[in-house]
Order: C-alpha cells, then structure tokens, then sequence
C-alpha cells in the first residue's frame, strides 16, 4: 500500500468491508427506496475488496468472533455498524484483536458505531470516545472523532490511522472501554453480522 501523510491509495490497497453494506435512495415521487450495494459502488477503485458476513451475494464467509490474525492483511477496513452485533464477550474482544492485527501499518480505519446511552436494545455493545481515544495507546492516530445524531440517538464516527504495529490491549482493558449492556437479550433477529447466528 501507499499512503502518503493521512491518504491510503486506492489503486494499490486492500480493503475489508465489514458486513455487506447498502445505501438507499429514497424516491419520494415514486415511493420506492432503491438499495445499492457499497461493495457494487467502491470495489472496482481498489485493488482488491473484501466483504466479510456470513450470508449474502460474493461475500467471504467470516466468523468475527473467532481470532484469526493470519487470515487478512489490508489497508483500509470500514465498520458501518458490525461489530456491534458480534457476540459473546470473548467474541467481541476476539473481532477489534482481528481488526487491529489485519490492518497494515499506515492503513485506516472506520468505524460508526452505536455510542453509549443510544439505540437501545440494538445491541449489548457501545462505544464512547475514551474507547476511541484509547486506541492512541496501542499504535493508532485518531484523525476524526465525531458524533452522528439520528433517530435512535448518537452513533459514534472515528477514522483512525495505524501508526505502529504494537500488542492490542488486553480483555481486562478492553471491558474498562467498551459499554457492555447485559440488560439487553443477545441479538436474536440480526442473522448476517453476527457470528453465531443468534
């Protein structure tokens, strides 16, 4: 991959689209609501583009919730609301220790996530800034953190750059950051970006 400075070229990297992602276009007129694929729009600007889900249409079939360091390398990895839905506890540490050892040094990450106190009952895991913001501490440069507000409360946007190939943080650190709401049942009805179907 080349990056200069902040800039990852497309041309020459290896992107990871976690979950099999879709834009809408609302057509008011006709009352229709047209889906696109993100994979369909992007992929032919990188080198090579992998969706990782568990079901769908030219997706690689990937369990996040299994560590795997070996199985990726890339440059840019997207997480539009996955992760979130990735269970048991071991399974959710297991899918940011995944992210962090298949992200090329100078690669970046993006990540929009449900924050802490929003979308309730949408998952069992929310972020925060000092969850972000942690990342500082084991390789990464935080280029963007910002908040989104929609119906449901806040999502969390934060682009980060991974500046040194270091040790992740440990479970016990892990748990300190990430908001863990065990009040909520497992995520029954999301059937694709969930590792164990549940």
């Amino acid at each position: 991959m080349l990056a200069t400075n902040n800039y990852v070229d497309p041309k020459v990297s290896v992107l990871i689209e976690l979950g099999d992602q879709n834009a809408f276009n609302d057509l008011v007129e006709s009352q229709q609501i047209e889906k696109y694929r993100i994979k369909d729009i992007l992929q032919n600007y990188f080198k090579e583009y992998h969706t990782l889900d568990l079901k769908g249409d030219d997706i690689t079939s990937t369990d996040l919730s299994i560590y795997d360091p070996s199985l990726f390398k890339c440059d840019v990895i997207t997480n539009i609301g996955t992760t979130e839905h990735v269970e048991f506890e071991d399974g959710q540490f297991n899918a940011w220790k995944n992210l962090n050892s298949w992200l090329n040094v100078g690669g970046i990450m993006i990540h929009e996530l449900p924050e802490v106190g929003s979308w309730p009952g949408h998952g069992r895991y929310f972020t925060n800034r000092e969850f972000f913001n942690a990342f500082e501490n084991y390789g990464y440069k935080i280029l963007e953190l910002d908040d989104h507000l929609w119906d449901l409360g806040n999502t969390l946007w934060c682009v980060m750059k991974k500046v040194e190939d270091v040790p992740f943080m440990d479970q016990d650190t892990f748990f300190t950051l990430m908001h863990f709401d065990n009040s909520v049942p497992f995520a029954g009805t999301i059937d694709t970006n969930n590792p164990k179907n549940l």
